[in-house]
C-alpha cells in the first residue's frame, strides 16, 4: 500500500480498505491502530460480526447467572422473611408433636409460633377441573405471615384456603367458592375460598398452591406432626438470642436455627438445584468462545497476509517488527472493545431467552440491569479472546520482510501443513484414542480429556487432509469447469480452508453428540416406562362392566382392548396380557388356541415344566406355550409366575373381576376412550402416554435448551465460513478477471465459489460427524455402566443437522458469490 505523504502523484487504483496514512498526524500505535481498523473495516466486517456473536453468548450467560442468583436470593429471603427462629427434629424425619408449638409461643421472647408443613396433592375446582398441586400450611399469627394479598383475607378458620392467581385461574375460582384438596394421604377436603395470595419471588411461584391452616394442613396430609415450627421474636429479642433460648428451653430432639441460618440453607438448597444448569451453561460459553477464537484467528490470518504491502511500508517509515506486531494486536483490542460493547447488548437478548426456555424447569430469573461485574468480565473476555487470537497471526505478519513483501503482490498462497504440526497432531490424535479406549472404564473426565485431545489433533491435521480430500472430489465426475476449479482452489489454500472448517468441526461434533446422547437417552427412558406401563391408556375403579368392554371395543380408532385379570391360583400369581402389549414390556409371547400360559423361567425350572406339557393351576387344566426369561430387574409384568391370555383368564380365575382395561390407540384417541368412560361412573382413565411424555419432558427440554446454545456455535462457524470466502475474493480479483476473460459467465463463478464454501463445509461435517459419534458412543457406554441407557442414533435428525450445514454453507457463499460474479472484468484484470 502507498504512504500518503500529502502529495497525490500516486494514480494507482486504491485497494478496498487502504487507509489513508499521514506520518505527521499520526500521535501513537494506537492511534493508527484505530486508523487502520477503521480503513479495513470492509474485510474486518464478518470477523467482527462472529466476535459478537461469541462475546454475546458470554454476556448473556453472565446476565442470565447474575438472574438466577438475584432470585434465589428473593425467594430465600422470602421463605422466612418473617421467621426469627425455627425449631426442626435432630434427626431431620421425625415429625414435631403439634403441641410443642404452644411450648414454643409460651417460650420467653417469643411473640408467635406455627407449625409448617407441605405435600403433594390435587386440587378440584366446582367444575370438576383438577391440577396437580401443593398443600400448604400457613401461619394465622400476623407476625409470621409472609404471602401478600391480591384479594380477600387470609384464612381464619379451618377449612379457609389462599390460593396463587394461576390456581384460582385455572380453576374458575372467586373469593367465597369452594374446591377441594387431596395429598394422597388424608381424606379429601372441601376448602373455602378466602383470598388470592401473590406469589411471585417466593420458592412456590412455580407451583398450584392451596394455603390453609397449619391444623387443616397436618390432616390433609395425613401426618402426626409438623416438620418444622417457626417463630417471630418480640421487639427487642435477637434472633441469635432467640434461638439459644428456644434450644436451652426445649432440650435434646430438636435443633433450633435463627432466620439467617434458615436464608442461607434455603440459599444452598436452590442453589444445587440449578448448579448443573449453570455448568452446562459454562460449557457452553467456552464452545462458543473457542469457536469465535478459531474465526478470529482465521479472518485476522487471512487480512494480514492481503495487507503485506501495506504493512511493509510501516516498516520502510521506520516501525520496528515487534511495534508492527504490536500494531496488528492493538486493532485486534479495538476490535475486540467494539465487539464486546455490542455483545454486551446483545448478550442482554440471549439472557431472556434463555430465561424462557429454563422457566418450564422450574429454573428461577430475576433479570435487572447489567451489573458492573458482568460488564467488566465480558469486555476482559473479549478483548483478551480476540487479542489472543490475532497474537500469531500478528507475529507472522511481523517477520516478513519489508523489501520481499513490497515486490509481492497482495495475495497469500496457501502453504503446506507443516511436519512438526502433522507429527503433534497425531500424537494427540493417538493420545485421544488411548484415552477414550481408558474413559469406558475410568469414567467421563477422561472421555471429556479425549474429546479436548482430539478436536486439537483433528485441527492439527486438517491442512494434511484437505488437499487428499479435495483429490477423491476431484476424482468424481463433476462435469461442470467451474467446480473443479473450486476443488483446486481449495486444496491450493489449505490452511485457510482447514481454519474454516475447524469451527465446522467443532459445532457438528457438539450438535451430533447431544442428538445422538439424548436420543438415546429417551428412547431408553421410553423402554422403560413402556416397561412399567406398556398400555398407552388403562381404565379403572371397582368391577368393570362388559358394557363398557364392547363400547370401546367398537371404536375404530384403537388397535387392541384387553380386559385384565389378576389372582393367585395354587400359589402361582397369574394375570392376562395382549401379546401386542407384553411386547412393549418386553415379552416375546405366544399362547395356543385353547386354554394355556406362558410361564416365568423360575416357576418353570422350579416345578419342571416345559414348552407343550400340560399342568393344572386350580381346576384348570392348561398348555404351556411358552417360557418367557426373568431378568435381574423385571418388569412388573414379567414378575407374575403364569401370563394367559383374556380367554385363559376367564377360564382359570372364573370368580376374579376384571380389574383393569388395558388400551393400545394413538394419541389422538385419548378423547374418544375418555368419552366412552365418561358415560360409567366410577371409571377414570389413566393416559399412559402422557405419563411416558411426562419422563422424556426433562430430556426434551434440555434437548431444545442445548440445541438452541448450539444454533449460537453454528452461527459463529457460518459467519467464519463467509468471512473466509469473502476475504479470499480480494486476493482473487485478477483471477476472476481471466475467468470470466476466458468465457466462464457469472453464473459459473457463483457456481464456483459456491463450491468452496460446501466443500468446507462437508469435509468439516463429516469429521465432526465422525468425532461426535465417538464422543457419544463413549458417554453412552460410561453412563450404562450405572444407568439403563443403549446407543440410538437418530438418523433423521442427523440427515437434518447434514442438510442444515449444507443450506448454511450455500447462503454463507451467497454475498462473495454474488459480488464476484458482478466485478467488472477489465477493472479486475487491471489489478495487481
Amino acid at each position: 500500500m502507498p504512504l500518503n505523504t500529502g502529495r497525490s502523484n500516486d494514480t494507482r487504483r486504491r485497494e478496498p480498505g487502504d487507509a489513508d496514512l499521514r506520518v505527521g498526524s499520526v500521535g501513537s500505535l494506537t492511534a493508527l491502530a484505530a486508523r487502520l481498523a477503521w480503513g479495513q473495516r470492509r474485510r474486518h466486517a464478518l470477523t467482527f460480526c462472529a466476535a459478537v456473536v461469541g462475546i454475546a453468548f458470554v454476556a448473556g450467560t453472565l446476565i442470565f447467572t447474575d438472574g438466577v442468583r438475584a432470585a434465589i436470593e428473593e425467594r430465600s429471603q422470602a421463605r422466612y422473611a418473617a421467621t426469627d427462629a425455627a425449631v426442626r427434629p435432630a434427626d431431620g424425619e421425625s415429625p414435631l408433636d403439634p403441641g410443642l408449638v404452644d411450648r414454643v409461643a409460651a417460650a420467653p421472647g417469643v411473640a408467635a409460633a406455627s407449625g409448617r408443613i407441605q405435600a403433594g396433592g390435587e386440587l378440584t375446582g366446582p367444575d370438576g377441573e383438577t391440577l396437580p398441586g401443593m398443600v400448604l400450611a400457613v401461619p394465622a399469627e400476623v407476625p409470621l405471615r409472609s404471602f401478600d394479598l391480591l384479594e380477600g383475607a387470609h384464612p381464619a378458620a379451618s377449612g379457609d384456603a389462599l390460593v396463587d392467581p394461576g390456581t384460582a385461574e385455572r380453576l374458575g375460582l372467586a373469593v367465597g367458592d369452594a374446591f377441594t384438596a387431596e395429598s394422597g394421604a388424608g381424606e379429601p377436603t372441601t376448602l373455602r375460598l378466602t383470598g388470592i395470595a401473590r406469589t411471585e419471588g417466593t420458592p412456590y411461584d412455580a407451583n398450584r398452591l392451596a394455603a390453609v391452616l397449619p391444623e387443616t394442613a397436618l390432616a390433609l396430609a395425613g401426618a402426626d406432626g409438623y416438620s418444622e415450627i417457626i417463630a417471630a421474636a418480640e421487639p427487642g429479642t435477637d434472633a441469635a438470642g432467640l434461638a439459644a433460648a428456644l434450644g436451652a428451653e426445649l432440650g435434646a430432639g430438636v435443633t433450633v436455627l435463627t432466620g439467617g441460618e434458615l436464608v442461607a440453607e434455603e440459599r444452598e438448597r436452590a442453589f444445587q438445584n440449578v448448579d448443573l444448569i449453570l455448568q452446562v451453561l459454562n460449557v457452553f460459553v467456552l464452545i462458543a468462545i473457542v469457536t469465535a477464537a478459531f474465526v478470529i484467528a482465521n479472518g485476522f490470518s487471512i487480512t494480514l497476509a492481503q495487507r503485506t504491502r501495506q504493512l511493509a511500508t510501516l516498516r520502510l517509515i521506520g516501525l520496528t517488527r515487534g511495534q508492527l506486531s504490536r500494531l496488528a494486536l492493538a486493532e485486534a483490542a479495538l476490535m475486540g472493545l467494539a465487539a464486546s460493547l455490542l455483545g454486551l447488548a446483545a448478550g442482554a437478548a440471549i439472557a431472556r431467552g434463555l430465561s424462557a426456555v429454563l422457566a418450564s424447569s422450574g429454573t428461577p430469573t430475576e433479570l435487572g440491569a447489567i451489573g458492573a461485574r458482568t460488564a467488566a468480565i465480558t469486555l476482559a473476555v473479549g478483548i483478551i479472546v480476540t487479542v489472543a487470537s490475532a497474537y500469531l497471526p500478528a507475529r507472522k505478519a511481523a517477520r516478513t520482510a519489508a523489501i520481499q513483501a513490497l515486490r509481492e503482490s497482495a495475495t497469500a498462497a496457501g502453504t503446506g501443513a507443516g511436519r512438526a504440526r502433522l507429527a503433534l497432531g497425531a500424537t494427540a490424535l493417538a493420545a485421544a484414542a488411548a484415552l477414550w479406549a481408558l474413559a469406558l472404564d475410568a469414567g467421563l473426565i477422561a472421555l471429556l480429556l479425549s474429546g479436548v485431545l482430539g478436536f486439537t489433533g483433528t485441527v492439527l491435521v486438517l491442512p494434511a487432509l484437505v488437499p487428499a480430500f479435495a483429490w477423491l472430489v476431484d476424482r468424481m465426475p463433476l462435469g461442470r469447469t467451474p467446480v473443479r476449479l473450486a476443488v483446486r482452489q481449495v486444496a491450493r489454500n489449505r490452511r485457510r480452508a482447514a481454519g474454516a472448517a475447524a469451527a465446522i468441526v467443532l459445532c457438528t461434533a457438539l450438535v451430533s453428540a447431544v442428538l445422538i446422547g439424548t436420543h438415546s437417552a429417551r428412547t431408553s427412558v421410553e423402554h422403560e416406562a413402556a416397561r412399567e406401563y406398556p398400555a398407552d391408556f388403562s381404565l379403572s375403579g371397582g368391577a368393570l362392566p362388559d358394557a363398557l368392554l364392547d363400547d370401546l371395543r367398537a371404536l375404530p380408532a384403537l388397535d387392541a382392548v384387553h380386559a385384565r385379570r389378576t389372582g393367585e391360583v395354587d400359589g402361582l400369581t397369574v394375570t392376562s396380557t395382549d401379546p401386542a402389549i407384553a411386547a412393549r414390556a418386553g415379552l416375546d409371547l405366544r399362547f395356543d388356541t385353547g386354554p394355556s400360559v406362558a410361564v416365568a423361567a423360575p416357576a418353570a425350572a422350579e416345578h419342571g415344566w416345559a414348552v407343550g406339557d400340560t399342568i393344572a393351576v386350580g381346576d384348570t387344566a392348561v398348555t404351556v406355550a411358552d417360557v418367557f426369561p426373568v431378568g435381574d430387574d423385571p418388569a412388573p409384568l414379567a414378575g407374575f409366575d403364569l401370563l394367559t391370555d383374556e380367554a385363559g383368564a376367564a377360564a382359570i380365575l372364573p370368580e376374579t373381576p376384571v380389574s383393569t382395561i388395558e388400551v393400545l390407540a394413538p394419541r389422538t384417541a385419548g378423547a374418544d376412550v375418555a368419552a366412552v368412560a365418561a358415560a360409567y361412573p366410577g371409571v377414570s382413565v389413566n393416559d399412559l402416554i402422557a405419563y411416558r411424555d411426562s419422563r422424556t419432558a426433562g430430556i426434551d427440554l434440555v434437548l431444545r435448551a442445548m440445541l438452541a446454545l448450539l444454533a449460537l456455535s453454528m452461527l459463529i462457524s457460518a459467519v467464519g465460513l463467509a468471512n473466509m470466502l469473502s476475504l479470499s475474493m480480494y486476493e482473487r480479483i485478477r483471477e476472476h478477471g481471466t475467468l470470466r476473460a476466458l468465457g466462464t459467465t457469472r453464473g459459473g463463478l457463483r457456481a464456483m465459489v459456491t463450491t468452496e464454501s460446501v466443500l468446507v463445509t462437508v469435509l468439516g461435517a463429516a469429521v465432526g460427524l465422525a468425532l461426535g459419534f465417538a464422543g457419544a458412543y463413549g458417554a453412552i457406554a460410561v453412563v450404562a455402566a450405572e444407568q439403563p441407557v443403549a446407543l440410538a442414533v437418530p438418523y433423521g435428525h442427523l440427515a437434518a443437522l447434514v442438510a442444515a450445514t449444507m443450506a448454511a454453507a450455500v447462503l454463507a457463499a451467497l454475498v462473495p458469490a454474488s459480488k464476484a460474479a458482478r466485478a467488472n472484468i477489465i477493472a479486475n484484470l487491471r489489478t495487481e
